[in-house]
This record gives C-alpha cells, structure tokens and sequence, in this order.
C-alpha cells in the first residue's frame, strides 16, 4: 500500500520520474482520505473508489444511501473534500482486483450496473474501467473478481461491449464539458429513487435522470429539472424500471 511508505520516498520518486518522462500519471493505491500525498510533490491521483461506493450504494437501496437526496449530499461532500484540480486528476473507479465487480455488487442486475457506469463516465478525473466491465463480467469479492478474460463470444453479454465503448465515446466528445463543467445534482424527496447530474458551461449542457425505482418514472414526474434547450442528441422520455435517460442540450438560439 502506498500509504505505509515514507513520503520523503515519494517525494524523491516523483522527481526521478518526472525527470524521465514529465507526463507520467503517478497513481498510488490508497483508499482513505489522501490530501498528504496530493500537495503536487508525491502522485498525481489516488485510487478513488468513493465516488463509485456512493452511487452503487443509493442504487441498492443502502441504508448509508437510501435516496437521491442523500447521494446528491455525499458527491458534494467527496467533491469539496479536496481541491478542484485533484479531482480533475483523480482516478476513479466502480469496481477493481480489490472488490467484488459491480454487477454483482449491484445484485447481479446489468441494468443498474449500466446507471452506475454512466454517471461515472462522466465525473471529473479518470473513470477507470476494470477488465472485463465490456463484456459483462460478474465476480464475488478476491479472488472471485480476477477471472480470466471471457474472449469467447458466448461468454459475453450481448451489446455490453457497445454500451461501455458509448459512454467513453460519449464522454470523450465532450471531455472539457465532463471535466471543468459546473455541476449540479437532481433529486427528488418525494421520488426516493430519482438521481440526475446535470453538467454545463456557457454553451452546451449534459444531462442525465436514473430511475432506480422498479416501475417507470414518467416524464411528467420529473419534466421540471429539465431545462428548455434545445437538444443536439439523445432524448427524455418516460424510464423503465432500473433505467437511465440523458441528453445533450444547448440554447435556443
């Protein structure tokens, strides 16, 4: 673990590395709260999970997370606990060798682990996806998590594979608006299951609704956190059960 090393150590490993190559993404694996090691003087980033704890939690009804209102709480909290450009550098992930996979963590369910996948696409940092995410794998805790590879058609689910190479592609087309956009959360206290993100900046706008309810969320219930832009693509609809909608927005000219 990084943590048990003398940050004098770190601080020497960082020149040295730098020296060699000024562009190298120095990560060290530490899962409590890391500021000592993030001064610009040791690593670049650190392995954040909490991000993805937080959201597979509300997405399972965790009693640390029961609501979209509590979830909005806790990604402010975890945003605010360092300063902006350690979390445009972070390197943030759902599931690892570390952890059990996030379908599984998800009990067993694509669909909610899709809602996870996609709010993390498009966080600030490096969204981490664990070998394997695009195929579907599923996995208990170490070492159930580490399975080999399924290169086998049949052992894939089918159109995962296009649904993780989406959201990246999603996110990459707009990496500046994902990256330094404002944020904003949408929850709902009188709809527990309702959680959105909306990212935006002076010219276009990412918005995103999960539905963790097992029943459709209709449009009218959450039409008011939607703003009147115009929509460049995707689309909001009525969501199914454990479902997701998202757009990209601009404004009317």
């Amino acid at each position: 673990m990084a943590n048990e090393i003398d940050h004098e150590f770190w601080r020497a490993f960082r020149k040295t590395v730098k020296a060699a190559k000024p562009d190298a993404y120095i990560v060290g694996e530490i899962w409590h709260y890391s500021m000592d090691w993030l001064h610009g003087d040791q690593y670049d980033a650190v392995m954040n999970y909490h991000f993805g704890q937080a959201i597979y939690k509300f997405l399972t009804q965790s009693p640390e997370v029961p609501d979209g209102h509590t979830l909005a709480d806790r990604m402010t909290s975890l945003e605010l606990s360092y300063p902006l450009p350690v979390i445009r550098a972070g390197f943030n992930l759902m599931e690892s060798h570390d952890t059990a996979r996030l379908i599984s963590l998800v009990g067993g369910s694509l669909a909610k682990a899709r809602q996870a996948w996609l709010v993390f696409a498009l966080l600030p940092g490096s969204p981490c996806f664990y070998y394997g995410s695009e195929f579907g794998m599923t996995g208990g805790e170490d070492p159930d998590c580490r399975r080999c590879m399924p290169w086998e058609e049949e052992h894939q689910v089918p159109g995962q594979y296009e649904f993780i190479t989406g959201i990246i592609g999603l996110r990459k087309s707009h990496i500046e608006l994902c990256n330094r956009g404002m944020r904003q959360w949408i929850y709902d206290d009188a709809i527990p299951g309702l959680f959105g993100m909306r990212v935006y900046n002076g010219t276009e706008q990412l918005t995103v609704i999960l539905n963790r309810n097992d029943a459709v969320l209709p449009l009218k219930d959450y039409n008011r956190y939607l703003k009147d832009e115009e929509i460049v693509s995707g689309g909001f609809t009525d969501i199914p059960e454990n479902g997701f909608a998202y757009a990209l927005t601009q404004k009317r000219d």
